[in-house]
């Protein structure tokens, strides 16, 4: 099974979830061998009233997609213009005490 499509700021599934049916008898059961990767993806069997037969249904519970925050930092650019101009200070106090 393949997500194509995902609400407005949710995330799709990361990748396919593989579903076998098979028959016990007359009985289907379904798995998803990968299911272990997708805790969010539930098979379940429902009972339909209304035919009187139970129905497969494949949950997919949706993932919020989150805001990163922002990295990284301003930069070390003005500490060494400060340093730079310190040290020019320096310089300068040094050369007019002589």
């Amino acid at each position: 099974m393949v997500e194509t499509k995902a609400p407005e700021g949710y995330e799709l599934l990361p990748q396919p979830v593989d579903i076998q049916l098979t028959f016990d008898g007359d009985t289907p059961k379904m798995n998803a061998s990968n299911q272990a990767n997708f805790p969010g993806v539930e098979l379940i069997q429902r009972e339909q009233p209304s035919v009187g037969e139970k129905i497969w249904v494949i949950q997919v519970a949706d993932v919020r997609r989150g805001e990163l925050p922002q990295a990284g930092g301003r930069g070390v650019g003005l500490f060494v213009l400060g340093a730079a101009m310190i040290f020019g200070c320096a310089m300068w106090l040094r050369r007019r005490n002589k």
